[in-house]
């Protein structure tokens, strides 16, 4: 299946929502590398998509915003991908939660260091940071999002 999804790049929606599911089952490592694999390619800007996608999509898009809104929005992207593709855990986490403060609106960084606080067996930690991005993701994302909380939730339940 990634063969096809690597043939056509058109389908970085799918690369994500398969690292999603990924998450649901439990599957950090697949996750991971599915979101390595979209992130690494090339943006298709012009695409009509919003965000990661094209220019900002994971948030979802939104109202137009002014030109330092893009720019502090392109900031933000671009220290999520650096947080992102961290090979350290522990700097990668570091940046995923230095996200969460730098914009409390936007649930990507939060969404980030739940799976990076999951990864390191802090499950609370992951389910507290899990559950904000729950509040801000839009509705699309809640589901994958609702149920990586709850495995956070059970494993954290295990482990005291």
């Amino acid at each position: 299946m990634l063969v096809a999804l690597r043939r056509d790049p058109s389908l970085d929606g799918a690369l994500y929502d398969i690292g999603i599911l990924c998450v649901q089952y439990g599957r950090w490592d697949d996750a991971i590398k599915f979101q390595q694999e979209r992130s690494s390619r090339p943006r298709r800007l012009g695409s009509g998509q919003t965000g990661r996608h094209g220019t900002g999509a994971i948030a979802g898009g939104g109202p137009a915003r002014s030109h330092s809104g893009r720019d502090q929005a392109r900031g933000y992207d671009n220290q999520f991908l650096a947080a992102f593709n961290n090979r350290d855990p522990i700097k990668a986490l570091i940046a995923a939660n230095a996200l969460a403060q730098r914009d409390a609106t936007r649930w990507e960084g939060f969404a980030l260091a739940g799976i990076l606080h999951a990864d390191s067996r802090a499950y609370r930690k992951s389910l507290k940071s899990l559950e904000a991005a729950i509040g801000l993701a839009p509705a699309a994302r809640r589901p994958a999002l609702q149920a990586a909380a709850e495995i956070a939730r059970r494993k954290s339940i295990l482990r005291h």
